[in-house]
């Protein structure tokens, strides 16, 4: 049924704008006329979302213990697989004592939420976590991103996650799902790590390197700083949709 009504509504649609390219795709094979498709991801602000000058003094001005940081900042749902992110936590530490990890919990399953926290305990690893809940604005979310050398995002499927874009925007080095749609912005050692999803050694080995090698995260930091500037500014992409809409209007009106 959902199949029927998704053809039905892409076929009907004056106009299809999606995030990624692997979406386009879905929607072309539901129906979707390619004439009238095209990829308008949405974008991050990079007037808000930006590099630290000093990444020690965003961790201060966030109240937080000096420390490695590590940012999860995926809803704690089953797709995102917040438990190999638990479980890769005390691997992780064992190779980098000083690393402190921010979970957020601002949209999350109570099962999911018990059970990370649980996994967290019976490692030893309590002291090392911090939940975050709801944020007031993009500003806020943005400090927690400076703060954080991450950023851990491996769901089994994605579109174009404003997560990693934001953490890109910030300089923060994402550890990500080797995943189609993010092929679209990440290049492997290039911007980020991919990982296979559901390989927690594999998540633990990729957030090791990226704190235990300085010049290997300052050159992903720069270079996903410039990829957000060059290809995914939020304004560049909102004027383009307001395109989309002046294009459509006399369209529509002759209908």
């Amino acid at each position: 049924m959902q199949r029927l009504l998704a053809r039905w509504v892409l076929q009907s649609a004056d106009y299809v704008t999606c995030v990624s390219r692997n979406l386009a795709q879905a929607a072309l094979a539901l129906g979707a006329d390619a004439s009238r498709l095209e990829v308008a991801p949405w974008g991050v602000d990079t007037q808000v979302f930006f590099p630290a000058a000093d990444r020690q003094q965003a961790v201060e001005r966030l109240g937080l213990e000096p420390g490695r940081y590590v940012l999860s900042p995926r809803a704690l749902m089953p797709v995102y697989n917040p438990l190999d992110i638990a479980r890769a936590i005390p691997l992780v530490l064992a190779q980098v004592p000083a690393a402190r990890f921010i979970v957020r919990t601002h949209i999350h399953d109570a099962d999911l939420l018990a059970a990370f926290r649980a996994i967290v305990a019976g490692a030893g690893c309590e002291a090392t976590v911090q939940y975050v809940g709801d944020l007031p604005d993009d500003r806020a979310i943005a400090e927690l991103y400076r703060a954080a050398e991450v950023v851990v995002s491996v769901p089994s499927s994605d579109g174009t996650p404003s997560s990693v874009l934001e953490a890109l925007a910030c300089g923060t080095v994402p550890v990500v799902s080797d995943l189609p749609s993010l092929h679209e912005w990440i290049d492997d050692g290039r911007e980020g790590l991919f990982v296979p999803p559901g390989d927690v050694p594999a998540i633990a080995r990729a957030v090791v390197r990226v704190l235990a090698d300085d010049q290997l995260r300052a050159r992903m930091r720069r270079q996903g700083r410039e990829m957000v500037e060059q290809r995914a500014d939020s304004q560049v992409w909102m004027r383009r949709s307001a395109e989309i809409y002046q294009e459509l209007l006399p369209w529509k009106s002759t209908r």
